[in-house]
């Protein structure tokens, strides 16, 4: 028997494992364009930015039922905190093939990943942590972007909050440095505050 993957999302494993006969799993709450490969099958299970706390279950249902612990790919930050936050139970179900609880948070959050990069020496654009925006007051709006330190985050139903959701931005927001700071703390995300690489 072949080890079968499950792919919350995305069309390239599809292609890739499917194609040479290992059976692709795409699940998430509507079938989207991974989900029409030929190669794939679709498995209807919550939306995980709703409930997390009801997408694992029937995560972990559909894989306790598989002759052999199926592959569970996240293919995308707010999976993988799902994934991470219910990891004991997707573990019991699942071939997680992504680092331990913890590794993941620490490549998510930017402040993290950021800090570890330049520990290992390797070059990342200048960048630090904003808690109060009256601290950038008269800071020049060139050369600097403010984005989330995390783009994804928990919410209180148990769903996940994207930075896209709450502000409109997708990754970060140029122009006067303390409004954006404002606006990414008001929308309940922590602030960095990095040079802009041209």
């Amino acid at each position: 028997a072949r080890r079968c993957r499950v792919r919350l999302d995305r069309i390239h494993l599809d292609r890739d494992a499917g194609g040479i006969g290992i059976p692709v799993v795409v699940a998430g709450p509507k079938r989207g364009p991974a989900a029409r490969s030929r190669y794939a099958t679709f498995l209807e299970v919550p939306d995980l930015y709703r409930s997390t706390t009801e997408w694992a279950p029937a995560l972990c249902e559909w894989g306790a039922g598989q002759s052999l612990r199926p592959v569970l790919f996240a293919s995308e930050d707010a999976a993988l905190l799902a994934a991470e936050k219910h990891h004991n139970a997707l573990a019991k179900q699942f071939v997680k093939p992504y680092p331990a609880p913890d590794v993941v948070l620490n490549v998510i959050d930017k402040r993290r990943l950021y800090e570890a990069a330049e520990r290992l020496g390797v070059g990342v654009p200048r960048s630090r942590e904003v808690t109060d925006a009256d601290d950038l007051e008269g800071l020049a709006a060139s050369g600097w972007l403010v984005k989330p330190s995390v783009r994804y985050r928990l919410d209180e139903e148990g769903g996940i909050t994207t930075f896209l959701q709450a502000t409109g931005a997708t990754k970060a927001i140029g122009g006067d440095p303390t409004r954006a700071v404002r606006e990414v703390l008001a929308a309940g995300f922590p602030a960095i505050l990095q040079e802009a690489v041209p």
